[in-house]
């Protein structure tokens, strides 16, 4: 085993746990987001449910205690598939990448071997 292929698993184990980890890390804050949004709009809800019954004075727990109420529920719903991000981000461009540089390499012998006969 040569010494760039040393260097490009090194750096194919480096990708997957880098990867990984971004691909986790988007997944919930993508997650994170959406329930945060799910509960801005529950909230508008209510409070436009309570200005058509008549009621301004926006008590809290008829506004925001429903919402919070959903808010965990909604989270782990958005978030349920954040290994699956993980996973894809971090494990998908490795073989890919071997398949690129070895078609380029490929490439350069190819062309290389039609110098060398000229």
């Amino acid at each position: 085993m040569g010494g760039w292929v040393r260097i490009g698993i090194v750096l194919s184990v480096l990708w997957i746990l880098v990867g990984g980890f971004w691909g986790n890390n988007t997944a919930i804050n993508d997650a994170s987001k959406l329930t945060s949004a799910q509960v801005e709009s529950c909230v508008s809800a209510n409070k436009a449910r309570l200005r058509a019954q008549g009621d301004n004075s926006e008590p809290y727990d008829k506004i925001w205690t429903p919402c919070w109420a959903e808010h965990t529920k909604n989270y782990m719903t958005n978030v349920e598939g954040h290994w699956w991000a993980a996973a894809f981000v971090g494990l998908a461009p490795v073989p890919i990448a071997w398949l690129i540089l070895y078609m380029l390499i490929g490439l350069y012998r190819w062309i290389r071997r039609g110098f060398v006969r000229a």
